[in-house]
């Protein structure tokens, strides 16, 4: 019987493990990735040609990021970049792949 336990303990934990998905995530995941889609929206309003209103409003979103990293949570400020970049690529594909550096 004893065995029996032991057999389904650790097919819960496999489960578990595999139920992650293998990435690293911070409790402050959620909130940064919110974050940063709003901080692209803000970015993605600003015509092409406001070069200024562009470079504030990347400096507004490299603050909100900076705060994930004083924080010592650098899980957060990557799924802070992430989130950031990928709404830029679907929606603003140009003024991405100009903040990549043509890439």
């Amino acid at each position: 019987m004893k065995k029996r336990y032991g057999k389904i303990a650790v097919l819960v934990l496999l489960g578990m493990v595999a139920g992650c998905g293998g990435r690293a995530t911070s409790p402050l995941s959620q909130q940064a990735k919110q974050r940063a889609v709003k901080a692209a929206k803000n970015v993605e309003a600003i015509e092409l040609a406001d070069t200024f209103a562009i470079q504030q409003a990347l400096v507004e979103a490299a603050g909100l990021r900076s705060q994930y990293l004083l924080k010592d949570d650098s899980i957060a400020a990557q799924d802070f970049d992430e989130a950031f970049m990928n709404h830029l690529r679907k929606h603003r594909p140009e003024l991405a792949k100009a903040l990549r550096g043509g890439k």
